[in-house]
C-alpha cells in the first residue's frame, strides 16, 4: 500500500484510514472518539474516527479552502469539544 486508504463507514458514521497493509496488533485510545491502530512493532497502521460525519463538518468549518489530514486528525484528538 503506497498511500493512505480511506473508508467510510455510514452506518457507524466512522472514518477509517489506513496507512501500511499491516496486522492490527492493537489499538490506542487517542481520544473517546480517535483510535490509532498499531502493529506489533507499534508503529501506526490506521486512525479510526467515531462520529466522523458531525466531527469532520465541525473541523472543516473552522478552516479556509480545507484543512490536510494531519491538521484534521490533530484538530479531533486535541479539540473536541
Amino acid at each position: 500500500m503506497n498511500a493512505p486508504f480511506v473508508t467510510f463507514d455510514d452506518v457507524a458514521h466512522a472514518i477509517y484510514v489506513r496507512f501500511t497493509g499491516h496486522d492490527v496488533a492493537s489499538s490506542i485510545a487517542l481520544s473517546d472518539s480517535v483510535f490509532m491502530d498499531v502493529d506489533d512493532l507499534h508503529a501506526p497502521i490506521g486512525i479510526e474516527i467515531l462520529h466522523a460525519d458531525s466531527q469532520l463538518e465541525h473541523a472543516l468549518r473552522n478552516t479556509s479552502g480545507g484543512a490536510r489530514l494531519n491538521d484534521l486528525l490533530a484538530w479531533l484528538s486535541c479539540g473536541e469539544e
